[in-house]
């Protein structure tokens, strides 16, 4: 049975999703870490699941290339 991908993520979703807890997920929203969710005024916090996943792609991808270039890494030409 496939899993379906609603548009919009809680924020227990959000901390699941980058292994950490809720209060983490506030603490990155106050310091402009992640994007702000869509309804800053509501109780509970809905995220947009395309900035998430965008998010945490950008942070793989320099995670990447921050461990490549501790080795020496050198993009081939």
């Amino acid at each position: 049975m496939e899993e379906i991908r609603r548009p919009f993520m809680t924020t227990k979703e959000v901390a699941e999703l980058l292994g950490v807890k809720p209060c983490s997920v506030r603490a990155f929203i106050d310091r402009g870490i992640i994007p702000p969710p869509i309804d800053q005024r509501s109780s509970k916090h809905l995220f947009r699941r395309s900035l998430v996943e965008k998010y945490i792609s950008q942070k793989e991808a320099q995670a990447i290339k921050t461990w490549r270039n501790s080795r020496g890494w050198r993009a081939q030409r």
